[in-house]
């Protein structure tokens, strides 16, 4: 590329004498090192490069969103000026925008502010990145490299030199007095209380977010560290999680769950809020019964429950078997059922059901749901002797074939009848010798001998 030697005398002349610019910055800047233009030399990103802070306070400054804000000095140009800036100028393959770091490349202008009127033969724009040849500046970890392009009079500038200081670490915490909350009566929501701290903030405010609810902000500083709290905030029904945020960078989060979030004694969630339970514990004149309250193995009885006023449904619970329901007969229900397979004694009950919130007057004055015991059931043999327990015992030649069940007495048949118990069922443990028959009943061992034939010669 052809450079117009005068050109750039000229225009470096006239900055030189003619700029009345003057930079403003801070020693906190993160960025330092220098750059380097074949045309006019180093550029220095931070007054710390060579300790004139004392006497020129400036430096370029990378925020948290990647944005380059600030100023480089040149020695032959005068100041550089990051950020600020509008009307930028349009290239190939350019941005515009001002400085900024998007993903690992620097897009965007940067401008030398004392040629801004043109009146040097050149608008002082510095590209940052283009097409045409295709340069830019690319940030690796906390080093820049690559170049930028700044018309003939700059030319192209390396960034080798000039890095990122990583600094101090931003951090914060976001703290509950206690996890869970309770709503009052009559009310949608509670409170938590959260203390907050942070150390290191790069921007103002720091503020508690949280979906539903506007942004609080805690603090307006840059003082490190910071705390505070605690601090009164409402969460709703269904729980709320907060967050700590600085700079559009998420630093904590506390979360209260749906589970932790309840209604004060006596009162329940309607939908909108928490509302006093109208039911009654239990509702008077509560009769319930089964008939007949014996029946075998798989025998059918009924069972019947009346509380006396109307419901959402009652139901019955039973220890044998299961039943269906038949009818209505006012506010008694009735249901058929049918007993298991397995003897003993069994108890039942009755059930019923109604939210705590139901006003329809047809339901009889909202009683809560409430279990209460009717009579039990006794399930005995099947009265013809065959075994329907669901396993092969006893001597059944398969399961539920029509044998007997394997007997639980603790006597002998009597007269002794091989195998058989004094309940008339087959007994365990049965063996077979030449002389005799033997099995126990229960805990008890019975035998019987066999009789010899003979044949006479």
């Amino acid at each position: 590329m052809k450079i117009s030697f005068l050109k750039i005398i000229f225009v470096l002349a006239f900055i030189f004498c003619f700029s009345p610019f003057l930079a403003s910055a801070s020693v906190t800047d993160n960025m330092s090192g220098y750059a380097w233009s074949s045309n006019i030399g180093w550029i220095s990103f931070n007054c710390t490069n060579n300790n004139s802070c004392a006497t020129s306070n400036y430096g370029v400054n990378k925020d948290a969103s990647g944005n380059l804000v600030g100023y480089a000095w040149s020695p032959n140009i005068g100041w550089i000026q990051f950020g600020g800036l509008s009307s930028f100028p349009i290239g190939s393959g350019t941005q515009s925008i001002n400085a900024k770091i998007n993903g690992n490349n620097l897009q965007g202008w940067a401008k030398a502010p004392s040629a801004s009127d043109g009146s040097s033969g050149w608008d002082g724009w510095i590209s940052l990145s283009g097409a045409g040849p295709n340069y830019g500046v690319i940030l690796t970890g906390n080093d820049f490299s690559g170049y930028a392009w700044g018309s003939e009079v700059i030319g192209w500038i390396n960034f080798v030199s000039v890095a990122v200081d990583a600094g101090p670490i931003m951090s914060g915490t976001l703290t509950p007095a206690t996890s869970s909350c309770v709503i009052a009566s009559g009310a949608s929501t509670c409170t938590v209380n959260l203390s907050w701290s942070i150390v290191n903030p790069v921007g103002t405010p720091t503020a508690i977010t949280a979906n539903g609810m506007t942004n609080v902000n805690v603090t307006n500083t840059l003082v490190t560290p910071q705390s505070g709290g605690p601090l009164a905030l409402t969460v709703p029904w269904g729980g709320r999680i907060f967050y700590l945020y600085n700079n559009n960078v998420l630093l904590a989060q506390s979360t209260v769950n749906s589970t932790s979030v309840t209604c004060v004694a006596g009162t329940s969630w309607d939908e909108t809020k928490c509302a006093p339970s109208i039911c009654t514990p239990t509702p008077p004149g509560f009769t319930g019964s089964v008939s007949p309250s014996s029946v075998a193995v798989g025998g059918a009885y009924t069972l019947s429950c009346d509380y006396g006023v109307n419901s959402w449904y009652i139901f019955p619970t039973v220890g044998s078997g299961s039943c269906e329901w038949v009818n209505t007969e006012g506010t008694k229900g009735n249901f058929n059922c049918t007993a298991g397979s397995s003897t003993g004694t069994f108890s039942n009950n009755c059930v019923i059901y109604n939210t705590p919130t139901d006003t329809d007057p047809s339901h009889g004055g909202q009683y809560c749901t409430s279990t209460n015991a009717i009579n039990s059931l006794t399930v005995t043999a099947d009265g013809s002797g065959n075994c329907t327990d669901g396993i092969q015992n006893g001597n059944e030649t398969g399961i539920d074939t029509g044998g007997r069940c394997t007997g639980s007495s603790n006597t002998c048949s009597d007269p002794s009848e091989h195998y058989l118990c004094g309940d008339g069922n087959p007994g365990t443990n049965q063996t077979s010798s030449p002389t005799k028959w033997s099995w126990r009943c229960g805990s008890t061992l019975c035998s019987e001998k066999k009789i010899p034939g003979f044949i006479e010669n």
